[in-house]
């Protein structure tokens, strides 16, 4: 579950091909241009602002939160939010399998996390 401090309400969101390069605002990696991204715009905290959002988390984000999928807004920022750590490895996860050409899916994520951890302890 996703524990933000800001409130946020989206105004409109749609997807665009970028014609110049980009940020992602949730991973914080650069993009060059003629990359697919979600552009929203948004309320946070009274102040009108876009965000842009990469493929790979464009489609973390619009999982169900409930989702072991589900990626929250800047999980990679590290200042005071909890899901940093835990979801690197689903963006990294959701990232190969789009590269990839196939659909994320929560099982095989789920049975490689179960892996990794077997190995560790051993």
């Amino acid at each position: 579950m996703c524990d933000y401090d800001v409130s946020y309400e989206e105004i409109s969101s749609r997807d665009v091909i970028t014609r110049k390069p980009h940020k992602c605002d949730s991973c914080m990696e650069r993009y060059p241009a003629g990359t697919p991204m979600q552009v929203a715009v948004g309320l946070s905290d009274g102040e009108l602002g876009r965000t842009y959002a990469c493929p790979a988390c464009r489609w973390g984000l619009n999982q169900p939160e409930h989702s072991t999928l589900h990626l929250c807004w800047g999980w990679s920022w590290g200042d005071g939010y909890e899901s940093t750590y835990e979801d690197k490895p689903k963006y990294d996860y959701i990232r190969r399998a789009l590269a990839a050409g196939v659909e994320p899916n929560a099982a095989e994520f789920e049975a490689k996390m179960k892996k990794q951890r077997q190995k560790e302890d051993v």
